[in-house]
């Protein structure tokens, strides 16, 4: 008895802990991975947001001419898109001196040139540029030379920082004058963008292909009844993804255009009419038709109750896929066509895996579990047949995303040690940390808990190791988003190969 008392009061002293339902569980999670996803994309450093970066110029930054130049030239790391270059010269007092059209260097897509018509005076000059390549990132920044009469003639010199033999120093370019990178909104945008496609797509191959293998599976076959309230739940998922993926894709075209434009112009129609010109207007463009498409689709499978609606809203989801590579470094990385490609698996297989355990575990999951619970033989069956209905799918698209990430980053890292010497290199290592991680879970899942699925108890662990494999790819997402934003090393090995004229230095006094 005594015993007893001393239990009760035991327990009373004891913080009391509110028990979580299930929708609360669920939104715990959810607003879990969204925080630590954004601290990760706010606290990561985002990099060079702009890729074609300024290598070379003539004449040079801080250069000391004895004869005026007839033309600018500048080189950049990338090629430069016309519709969003501009250059414009000032003198001493601050005044606008005409120049020519920006022209494309006929032995060189990633040189310019822009005539001087008018003879320059004496005296120091500013160079203002800015541009775009074709991923859409705008870069500008200024440089400064000076005219002196009665100079030494210039000497011809390469860019380099050595010594000359006679002891003057060489100026080097390298991005002299190139506005630092401002960190803002963009990669937290690219994050929503890619949490909305894994939701779109994975919803697809969710309805189209696991759903397929459940129905086959010999435990908890689902009837006609429930399989018609699952992928309601999958509808209802994937038609808020499409939402959030249109307002962050509307928010993005403004944004991007406002950077390539420059502060001074306004974004005006024929300002968006060139900007969708290009081919990072290009791959939005097919984004947006994507999302029009998958729309409509999923309106189609709500009003009759067919696979057409699907297979509609699974052709949306191609043109969703297709986007990123159109808009991200694929679009300029040599071969082109490889890039591309690979770029498109990529997406479209971690899209298929990742999206499709978010909506096993935020759509079907729930409704299985809520409604069966209750029932003679309970939720652990379907539970089981639906995991091992996406096992396969988890299995495939994972080795499709480790071949594909291999291969792209062979393309786009010149040596091994530009995994660790280049700013590029160290968030990929970021980022496949985090997917070893997400790996091992999987594997976590695979070899110990998927073997034991069938009761609820079982369904219960396989939905909080599912919840932090979804938190370990948020964090992924968000590396990803500062990923595609940070230029690749090749861009320098490519900008320095673009040789062009020698530099005219004047020797320093």
């Amino acid at each position: 008895m005594a015993k007893r008392i001393m239990s009760d009061c035991s327990r009373s002293m004891q913080p009391n802990r509110p028990v979580l339902g299930k929708g609360a569980a669920r939104r715990r999670v959810v607003i879990r991975a969204t925080v630590v996803a954004m601290v990760a994309v706010i606290g990561l450093p985002v990099g060079l947001l702009a890729h074609a970066h300024l290598r070379r110029s003539e004449p040079a930054a801080r250069e000391r001419l004895a004869l005026p130049p007839t033309a600018i030239r500048l080189w950049f790391s990338e090629r430069p898109e016309l519709a969003f270059t501009r250059v414009r010269l000032r003198g001493a007092d601050s005044s606008e001196i005409p120049l020519g059209a920006v022209a494309r260097m006929a032995n060189d897509a990633f040189g310019l040139t822009i005539p001087v018509p008018a003879t320059l005076a004496t005296g120091p000059y500013t160079v203002l540029w800015q541009t775009a390549a074709a991923d859409g990132h705008a870069s500008r920044g200024s440089f400064t030379f000076e005219i002196i009469a009665g100079a030494t003639p210039p000497v011809a010199m390469r860019d380099t920082v050595a010594p000359a033999r006679d002891g003057h120093a060489l100026i080097r370019v390298d991005g002299t004058g190139e506005e630092p990178p401002r960190l803002n909104a963009t990669a937290a945008t690219r994050w929503l963008e890619f949490v909305a496609m894994l939701a779109v797509v994975g919803a697809v191959v969710f309805r189209l292909v696991v759903l397929r293998l459940a129905q086959r599976a010999r435990l908890g076959a689902l009837s006609d009844d429930t399989l018609v309230e699952i992928v309601d739940s999958v509808r209802r998922l994937a038609q808020s993804a499409l939402v959030l993926l249109l307002i962050a894709a509307v928010w993005r075209f403004f944004a991007e255009a406002s950077a390539v434009l420059g502060p001074d112009r306004s974004v005006d129609r024929l300002a968006l009419r060139t900007l969708l010109g290009t081919n990072w207007g290009l791959g939005w463009l097919v984004g947006v038709i994507g999302v029009v498409v998958s729309a409509i689709g999923f309106s189609m499978a709500r009003r009759v109750r067919t696979q057409a609606g699907w297979v509609v809203a699974a052709l949306g989801a191609m043109a969703i896929v297709i986007a990123p590579a159109l808009t991200g470094h694929a679009s300029s990385t040599p071969p082109i066509a490889l890039s591309l490609a690979l770029d498109m698996l990529h997406v479209l297989a971690a899209s298929a895996w990742l999206g499709a355990l978010l909506t096993l575990l935020f759509a079907a999951l729930p409704f299985v579990r809520g409604t069966r619970a209750m029932s003679a033989i309970g939720s652990g069956p379907l539970v089981a047949s639906l995991v091992r209905a996406f096992h396969p799918v988890a299995l495939t698209c994972g080795a499709v995303v480790l071949a594909t990430g291999l291969c792209a980053t062979w393309l786009r890292l010149p040596a091994v040690s530009s995994l660790w010497e280049s700013a590029y290199g160290r968030v990929l290592l970021l980022k496949l940390a985090f997917v070893a991680i997400v790996v091992m879970l999987g594997a976590l899942n695979w070899r110990r808990i998927l073997p034991s699925l069938g009761d609820d108890r079982s369904a219960a662990r396989i939905t909080r190791t599912a919840g932090a494999e979804l938190t370990i790819a948020a964090l992924v997402l968000a590396v990803t988003a500062v990923l595609v934003s940070t230029p690749p090393p090749e861009s320098a090995e490519r900008g320095a190969s673009s040789v062009g004229p020698m530099h005219t230095v004047a020797p320093s006094p």
